[in-house]
């Protein structure tokens, strides 16, 4: 479809305003002066019609213009070059089309004082391949400015390079704003100027320009009146300045679509990159992996001090809460820092957007939550394995396995696998092997470990420092980034912006390759908000924990009661006392029934709450890693993919705009 002009100046202005700054300098330069001559001319006014006389040395250009007017008004000379000056010929003073072409020699006659030629103002041009400089730039100022061109050629020169590779390709889209003439036509044959007239179409076709070519003879005044009567038809019309700037909005059009295709811009694709590769690369380095087992730990332990059996459990109050261990207070961390990092987004000087995010500081290998767990009888703490599974572990009892399997399933959903691998540790029989706090097997791991903390073998084992347990004055470790895996996570950063700005040209991708390397540290730093941030369900309490607990009471008190009745039975016969027989249930004693029974009781409450736990664990686990995966879905879509696809927007619309250009009609 095509653009009125208007809108063409509208869509220029745009495409300049979303991608100038990728342009090269010249076609920038070029769109910027098309815009300030549209609005220049506007100011002095489209009444009349500049024309102006261009060629070079020897065409005829004064002589034409003298045949046009009927008396000498430009001077004629054999000395080459002729024209020093340009000379601005019109019937009426036109003191402001003058100043604006930057011609201070004004002719006014009065063959051009009647309608339609007095609209007219002729300019004759230095010529084109003059050998001074300052005349080439006065004629190329002037050409810039007119609003139709005769290009003037003689049977010589018609063909020369110069005019045709400098001028009229460059120039090919001014079309009806432009003619060509080709003078001195008496200086040759009829029938070789047939021939010239043949090949000078030919060469006009091979440029792209489509103007109309007029056979003229100064000397003999033959085709004078057909040119006389182009110049009047172009000054009757009004629109030949106007269709002037469509024919340079139209070459700004072709220049930057050009540009583009030189600097490697493609055609921008309907179907964005996917940004969950980024999502799960960002939430794994932040430690979503640890805060998420953590969590399951931390509710089988607390499962296990609520319905575990009384006379045993005291044992895990001594114990340190796996979330208590990596920093988390209530179900959310505390930086050691005091505040967590801030999010928010930031405008530079360029108007481009971005995240910008307050740092606590947090840096460094991030410190490992103190790990427990039971095998024949053991306790493992330390050494806990952050990387997500690439393999099926063999251990199949574990509350923590279905956790690292479902960061292992989530990475392979996405695409997203980071090299490493898991071990995972159970969490199974937590009441019989709780560590004392501050015990001395909290240690890193040193051997085969790089100082980075990454083991020599690819896989990472980072286990707490003595820092990672709490002291009484409330320390708290900080899940800061390992280089490691900060660099994973801004690698697969790079990775979604280059996908985003492959349709880009090489300028454009190389400035979004800038704010990317520049943002590694807000990723960080919002992975880790995020990740430690997120509700943990720590203060969650069930009802069955509740019902368990008194069930466990009430076998408690069921076999202490029996276990007094049989004592003091005991004592009773011993002592001589008699006692009586002791009442029964059937055939059973109460003491024996009471004793067996609260036993039973407490062992089968036990069994069941142990199978709940592992359940229940591994949902809450998935809860809290769905949790972790939405929200760092929904802000690294919000912090970093948005800025990234509005720049990909940008460029798509500022090349359609360039397209659209082209179409530009009056």
């Amino acid at each position: 479809m095509a653009l009125s002009l208007p809108n063409g100046l509208s869509y220029l202005d745009r495409a300049l305003e979303l991608g100038g700054r990728y342009l090269s300098a010249e076609v920038r330069q070029q769109g910027e002066a098309v815009l300030a001559k549209a609005q220049e001319r506007g100011t002095i006014g489209t009444s009349r019609t500049i024309i102006a006389f261009a060629g070079a040395t020897g065409s005829g250009k004064s002589s034409l213009i003298n045949a046009l007017v009927g008396q000498e008004v430009v001077k004629v000379s054999p000395i080459r070059p002729a024209t020093h000056e340009p000379v601005v010929v019109s019937g009426d003073h036109a003191p402001e089309i003058g100043d604006w072409l930057g011609v201070s020699n004004r002719k006014i006659v009065m063959q051009l004082s009647t309608a339609p030629l007095s609209d007219l103002v002729l300019v004759d041009l230095p010529d084109l391949d003059s050998s001074h400089l300052e005349h080439r730039e006065i004629a190329n100022r002037i050409i810039a400015r007119a609003d139709v061109i005769i290009w003037v050629v003689d049977p010589q020169k018609y063909a020369d390079a110069v005019i045709h590779e400098d001028y009229l390709r460059p120039l090919a889209e001014l079309g009806r704003a432009s003619a060509v003439v080709l003078n001195h036509a008496d200086s040759v044959p009829e029938v070789e100027r047939a021939e010239i007239v043949q090949h000078l179409r030919e060469l006009l076709a091979a440029d792209g320009l489509a103007a109309p070519i007029l056979v003229t003879s100064a000397v003999q005044g033959h085709g004078i009146g057909q040119l006389r009567g182009f110049l009047r038809e172009a000054a009757a019309s009004k629109r030949a300045s106007a269709e002037r700037i469509a024919g340079d909005i139209r070459t700004v059009g072709g220049a930057i679509s050009a540009d583009i295709e030189e600097a490697g811009g493609t055609e921008v694709a309907e179907v964005e990159p996917d940004s969950r590769p980024l999502a799960a690369a960002v939430a794994w380095a932040a430690g979503a992996e640890e805060v998420t087992r953590a969590a399951a730990k931390s509710y089988t332990q607390r499962s296990a001090l609520a319905t575990g059996w009384p006379l045993t459990r005291f044992r895990l109050r001594h114990r340190v809460d796996p979330l208590e261990a990596i920093g988390l207070r209530s179900g959310t961390a505390r930086f050691a820092g005091g505040t967590a990092p801030t999010v928010a987004t930031s405008t530079t000087a360029e108007g481009r957007t971005g995240p910008a995010v307050a740092s606590t500081g947090n840096t460094g290998t991030r410190a490992e939550a103190v790990e427990t767990g039971t095998g024949a009888g053991t306790t493992s703490t330390g050494g806990a394995e952050t990387t997500p599974a690439l393999a099926p572990s063999t251990r199949t009892e574990h509350t923590v396995e279905p956790v690292a399997q479902g960061w292992e399933d989530h990475a392979a959903e996405t695409g997203n696998t980071p090299a490493g691998n898991v071990e995972t540790g159970s969490t199974e029989n937590l009441e019989n092997n709780a560590p004392e706090p501050g015990n001395a097997e909290i240690a890193i791991l040193e051997t085969g470990t790089s100082k980075t903390g990454v083991p020599e073998d690819g896989s990472r084992k980072v286990a707490a420092p003595e820092s990672a347990v709490p002291n009484l004055a409330g320390g708290v470790v900080s899940l800061a980034l390992s280089p490691v895996e900060a660099g994973r996570a801004e690698l697969e950063l790079r990775r979604y912006a280059e996908a985003v700005s492959e349709p880009l040209p090489l300028r454009w991708r190389n400035s979004v390759r800038e704010r990317v390397a520049a943002s590694g540290a807000d990723l960080a730093d919002l992975g880790a908000r995020i990740v430690t941030t997120t509700d943990t369900e720590a203060d969650r309490r069930p009802f069955r924990w509740t019902v368990g607990a008194i069930l466990q009471w009430i076998g408690v008190l069921a076999l202490v009661l029996g276990l007094a009745w049989v004592i003091v039975r005991a004592l009773g016969a011993l002592f001589g006392f008699g006692l009586g027989p002791a009442p029964s249930l059937g055939s059973l004693p109460w003491p024996f029934v009471l004793v067996v029974g609260g036993g039973l009781l407490g062992l089968v409450v036990s069994a069941l709450a142990r199978v709940l736990r592992h359940d229940n664990a591994e949902a809450l686990a998935r809860r809290v890693r769905e949790r972790i995966m939405q929200r760092v879905e929904e802000q690294t879509r919000k912090s970093f993919c948005a800025p990234l696809l509005q720049e990909r927007k940008n460029y798509a619309e500022f090349r359609q705009a360039a397209e659209s250009l082209r179409t530009v009609t009056v």
